[in-house]
């Protein structure tokens, strides 16, 4: 959410430096590697710059915060947290390293000491209004919705126009299954953004979509599509719900989409290979080895290797309930349960997606396309 300002202050401060230094030249170096989404290779670079003696002073504590949102891309919230410590003990005037130790402590589901951090980087800056939708969103990852009603609703008393605000409001309203108010909400943030702005429509369509009401989810989605039709993420979307209305072969060609205008995104390979083989297609080769060769999230790298056939289900499954708790059960019954199915077993299949349909939470998305696919299913 964040990287990109930060990114641009990166990239400004080391254009300023000289190009023989090496900490200068390091530092610069895991900038480029980091807007590549090398991650690893930006965290090695940003350790050598922090071990330099010519990085001067007011940019360790920058240089703390790159490597932290590295590591945090990585998922290793730890050493993230660990990263951002460092940085606020040697800037601690700086709202923004206390809202980073905050990500990456939610992230890492300490959610008691990231809202305490949240709070924190609030009073520093208590006219800042994107502070205070950060720690709503640390609210609603705790499942208070109550608070994060209370933070959204205190803010659009002053800004009863603002369309973020609003949208941040209809997905509260959303999780806390208030379909009605998340509808009314989306709505106006839909009259109050640019007309061009396709976040409203996504908005609605994830609405309509969770109400079971596959037309108008449908409808709102090309709307938003028609809006930013060169954003992955809305062809990705398009690509669930179009699923969802087993409509494969449409969906088949919005997750390509999306994975063309940005590729390596593990779900949408997934999700690409689900629906090529429940026609049966095969996934095109260069996708195929473009993520033979990538590093993927943690969470998402023991499917990826499952659906590229270098491992078993078991695995998986194994993988992912150790390690991501509820979330990694949910994604694991449900992706090596369509697994299952795409193989032609559909005794395994259905067994584990209805297994996901009980730790999937029924506010999510996941919940009603496991619920949709177990219809179908003999």
């Amino acid at each position: 959410m964040r990287k990109p300002v930060l990114a641009i202050l990166f990239l400004a401060c080391a254009a300023s430096v000289p190009a023989h230094a090496d900490g200068y030249s390091d530092f610069n170096r895991g900038v480029v590697d980091s807007l590549r989404g090398e991650h690893q290779a930006a965290i090695d670079l940003f350790t050598s710059a922090l071990a330099s003696t010519d990085l001067p002073a007011h940019l360790r504590p920058t240089a703390y915060l790159a490597r932290g949102e590295e590591y945090q891309e990585l998922e290793k919230y730890e050493s993230a947290v660990a990263d951002f410590t460092v940085a606020i003990g040697l800037a601690p005037g700086d709202a923004q390293a206390y809202l980073e130790r905050c990500e990456a402590r939610a992230d890492g589901r300490q959610f008691a000491d990231a809202l305490a951090d949240c709070s924190h980087a609030v009073d520093m800056q208590p006219q800042n209004g994107l502070l205070r939708q950060f720690r709503a969103g640390v609210y609603v990852r705790m499942k208070d919705f109550d608070r994060a009603l209370a933070e959204y609703s205190s803010l659009l008393t002053t800004r009863p126009d603002d369309g973020e605000l609003l949208l941040g409001r209809a997905e509260v309203y959303r999780l806390s299954g208030q379909y009605d108010r998340a509808i009314q909400d989306a709505q106006a943030a839909r009259e109050a953004l640019p007309s061009r702005s396709p976040l409203a429509y996504s908005m609605l369509a994830n609405i309509y979509f969770l109400q079971g009401d596959l037309k108008n989810a449908l409808d709102s989605q090309e709307s938003a599509v028609n809006r930013a039709y060169r954003d992955s993420q809305v062809y990705y979307v398009q690509g669930e719900i179009q699923w969802a209305a087993g409509r494969f072969g449409d969906a088949e060609d919005s997750f390509a989409k999306s994975l063309e205008l940005e590729p390596l995104q593990p779900y949408a390979f997934l999700w690409l290979s689900i629906s090529a083989k429940r026609q049966g297609h095969k996934v095109p080769d260069d996708v195929t080895a473009a993520f033979s060769t990538a590093s993927v999230s943690r969470s998402a790298a023991p499917l990826v290797q499952l659906y590229l056939g270098r491992s078993g289900p078991e695995q998986a499954l194994q993988v992912l309930a150790k390690d991501q708790g509820e979330d990694g059960q949910c994604a694991a019954n449900l992706f090596v349960g369509e697994w299952y199915l795409i193989q032609g077993d559909a005794a395994h299949g259905k067994g584990l997606l209805q297994q996901a349909l009980t730790v999937c939470a029924p506010d999510r998305e996941a919940h009603r396309l496991i619920a949709i696919d177990l219809a179908r299913l003999p």
